[in-house]
């Protein structure tokens, strides 16, 4: 036999081995019932009080720690799902997604929308699939992602996270003890102006003390109870797909009263910006109406999307961020003398700025790590794949769980401690780099990936250059609303530095 030959054989032998040890997708554990008429009662209960509905993180972290790293399970008695809490199979499972990745869309969004054609020209393109998605992907992200564009950005929501600072110490200062008494309120306005300013070149001035507008309160409270009607919708019984429920009532309610506050701001917009052709793009409605393929209904429906989604995910992280600085002194001071040694008083930041915080940066990883935003990401494969040593058919929806990823000790030392020097130097190259993903990975990317970091950079930047920050309630409780948000309100005090 020659030495090839031999080797090939080898390499045969342990190819087969390892097929040997794959086990079938049955022989997944499980958090079903042994009954399948238990499992639906179950389901049902949860569906009927509600409140379970808005703890499902919670639920996913005691399947992890009483399962292990893969969960297999049967919601409602439709397809399967599997549960994954292993980077590893994170990364197996992005390598596999293609160039048009496919996850469950929204089909309660889906109905609605193709109910009312004569508003939407598309069903949006978070909730495209295949081909279809990836031409909307490709007209709209060169403009989202482009240098320009966030050069233009980073100096207008400099100016915005100046206002921010001041709104912050004009809330404080009504208080007698120095509080923002409702934190996440405070990061909506700050959130809301951002988006709006950064889509449509105007503001709502919610974070004016003098002439506050209502439509920024209302807008918040909306994406608020439309998230809401989300949750109950994409995790709860279907039965809106055979009756009208109330969630779907909820649901298509908020949205319609969104469209119509969010579209007159639009309108006046386009109509702001004809006949200045000739000029450089102040805001992401010029870009994308210069955007050859896409129409104006078209680009309506985008920034609708865009600003729904901006407002309620920008606004929860940054609270969460100001919190857990607020609750950790020493790296919040470590933060302060980092940025006060980069940023001189009130230069305006620039991109060369950002590339000198690192500590800025980690600060905020940790914080996404700590309190996990969007808890999870789903993906369907178009090939069978194999994840923690079992077969996974193709077609299968796949759940990768960072957020309780992110609380095992396995994975993270400690934890439960904020701790951003783990994402620094050596202690990061310990870290699987599939871990903590809140933006996704890949084609699927969020595509307003790098503005939503700069809103928080900024808000961070200028927050902690002119307030320390102390918590004034010690655990946080969270729950899940589409993402997970405060499920009380969150207070912090505040002290002016140069007073100290």
């Amino acid at each position: 036999m020659f030495p090839h030959q031999s080797a090939n054989l080898v390499r045969y032998a342990c190819h087969s081995s390892h097929l040997a040890s794959v086990k079938p997708f049955h022989e997944i554990p499980t958090s079903d019932p042994s009954f399948p008429l238990f499992a639906m009662i179950t389901q049902l209960s949860k569906y009927f009080a509600k409140s379970p509905l808005f703890k499902i993180h919670e639920e996913n972290r005691e399947k992890y720690y009483r399962y292990g790293p893969i969960v297999r399970e049967t919601r409602f008695w439709q397809q399967p799902i599997v549960q994954i809490f292993d980077p590893k199979d994170f990364e197996k499972v992005f390598r596999k997604q293609g160039k048009c990745p496919n996850r469950p869309p929204n089909e309660f969004v889906i109905k609605y929308r193709k109910q009312n054609p004569q508003l939407y020209s598309n069903v949006g393109m978070s909730n495209m699939l295949g081909e279809d998605w990836l031409k909307e992907r490709a007209l709209v992200a060169p403009t989202l992602l482009s240098s320009s564009t966030i050069k233009l950005y980073l100096r207008r929501q400099d100016e915005l996270a100046h206002d921010f600072v001041s709104f912050l110490e004009y809330r404080s200062t009504a208080s007698p003890a120095g509080c923002i008494d409702d934190l996440l309120e405070v990061t909506n306005r700050y959130s809301v102006d951002s988006i709006s300013m950064m889509c449509l070149d105007s503001r709502l001035n919610c974070l004016s003390i003098d002439s506050p507008t209502r439509d920024g309160d209302q807008l918040t409270k909306l994406t608020k109870t439309l998230f809401e009607a989300y949750q109950e919708l994409y995790h709860g019984f279907p039965l809106w797909k055979y009756m009208d429920t109330r969630s779907f009532r909820k649901f298509c309610r908020t949205e319609s009263k969104i469209y119509n506050l969010i579209t007159p701001h639009i309108q006046r917009a386009v109509k702001h910006l004809e006949g200045q052709s000739s000029r450089l793009p102040e805001c992401l409605l010029e870009l994308l109406l210069r955007t050859p393929g896409l129409n104006h209904r078209d680009v309506h429906i985008l920034l609708l999307d865009f600003i729904v989604g901006g407002v309620n995910t920008v606004s929860t992280s940054l609270c969460f961020l100001l919190f857990l600085l607020a609750s950790n002194p020493q790296s919040q001071e470590r933060l302060y003398q980092e940025i006060s040694s980069t940023i001189k008083d009130s230069t305006p930041i620039s991109e060369d700025h950002l590339s000198k915080l690192p500590y800025m940066k980690a600060c905020l990883k940790e914080s996404f790590r700590m309190i996990s935003v969007v808890p999870n990401l789903v993906r369907i494969l178009d090939q069978p794949i194999i994840l923690s040593n079992y077969e996974i058919p193709a077609g299968i929806p796949i759940i990768l769980n960072f957020d309780a990823l992110c609380k095992h000790g396995q994975y993270f030392q400690d934890p439960e401690v904020f701790y951003p020097e783990r994402w620094l130097g050596e202690r990061r190259k310990q870290i699987h780099p599939f871990s903590v993903l809140p933006f996704g990975l890949g084609n699927r990317m969020c595509a307003g990936r790098r503005i939503s970091e700069i809103e928080l950079y900024l808000a961070m930047i200028r927050t902690i250059a002119n307030f320390k920050l102390e918590s004034t309630i010690k655990d946080l409780k969270l729950r899940q609303d589409f993402i997970l948000v405060p499920a009380e309100k969150v207070k912090i005090r505040l002290i002016r530095r140069r007073e100290t």
